[in-house]
């Protein structure tokens, strides 16, 4: 080591230095994307959610009533199942 070169350490400071850049940058992302969130959607999906929910469950049957099995059978009389 030259004589003229002042050795560094890393102190106390420094770690507080880097914990507040490191965390001041998450907080300062997240208060970003939550007010961008915010501003682009209402959070409104349906007027009365109770309609809403009722709707789907309806909606949801009838999904369920077209995805079953259709039943199969033969018009010949003398043909059992």
């Amino acid at each position: 080591m030259s004589a003229g070169v002042k050795e560094r350490k890393f102190t106390g400071r420094h770690m507080l230095i880097l914990l507040l850049a490191f965390f001041g940058v998450i907080i300062a992302v997240n208060l970003t994307m939550a007010v961008m969130a915010t501003r682009s959607w209402t959070g409104l999906v349906a007027k009365n959610g109770y309609v809403a929910s009722i709707d789907y469950a309806a909606d949801a049957e009838a999904r369920r009533a077209a995805a079953a099995p259709a039943p199969t059978g033969s018009l010949d009389p003398h043909q059992s199942n």
